[in-house]
């Protein structure tokens, strides 16, 4: 058969429902020049991501909601940063969830804990033991299962110095798995 090409508006399988196939095993499929469509299923979303847009004090022993407060994006209006300072995916599903702070002082730290709060009780912690180091930074990344609008997520810090601290550069992130 000629090389060519095939327009058409609709392709459906014979019986109206199964399976299409574009190509055979080894082949690819160029969608570079096309515009694709997903269904919601297929996408990561929501998915948002929110930074501090200065310091925020945290006190010595006590875990403190960080309040980042800057949307870089937010795809489903999923995150909330004027008042909660938390996520709520609004779909069923498992969740990316990261969170970044680094301490914004030469202050010597024992150490500091990052957590991810599900509904107000801890689900995951990060602990960085500093031994009296400065400027230390912590992190930490969770795969998290939210159904839809009824959970939601909060990131909360630690910190043991002796007194209280700020901390810059607070950053939240989450997006929708697809496919697990």
């Amino acid at each position: 058969m000629a090389n060519g090409t095939l327009k058409v508006s609709n392709i459906e399988t014979s019986s109206g429902s199964g399976t299409i196939t574009l190509g055979q095993s080894g082949e690819t499929v160029d969608f570079s020049n096309a515009t694709t469509t997903l269904s919601s299923a297929m996408k990561n979303s929501p998915s948002f991501q929110a930074i501090k847009s200065g310091n925020q004090s945290i006190p010595d022993n006590t875990f403190t909601k960080l309040q980042p407060d800057t949307e870089n994006w937010d795809t489903d209006n999923a995150y909330d940063n004027s008042s909660n300072y938390r996520f709520t995916p609004q779909t069923s599903g498992k969740y990316v969830l990261h969170g970044f702070c680094q301490n914004n002082s030469s202050t010597n730290i024992t150490y500091i804990q990052l957590a991810i709060y599900k509904n107000g009780s801890v689900v995951e912690t990060s602990t960085l033991d500093s031994g009296d180091a400065d400027y230390d930074t912590a992190q930490i990344t969770r795969v998290v299962e939210a159904n839809g609008s009824s959970d939601y997520f909060e990131l909360y810090l630690l910190q043991y110095s002796g007194g209280a601290l700020n901390f810059k550069n607070l950053n939240f992130t989450g997006y929708k798995l697809i496919g697990v």
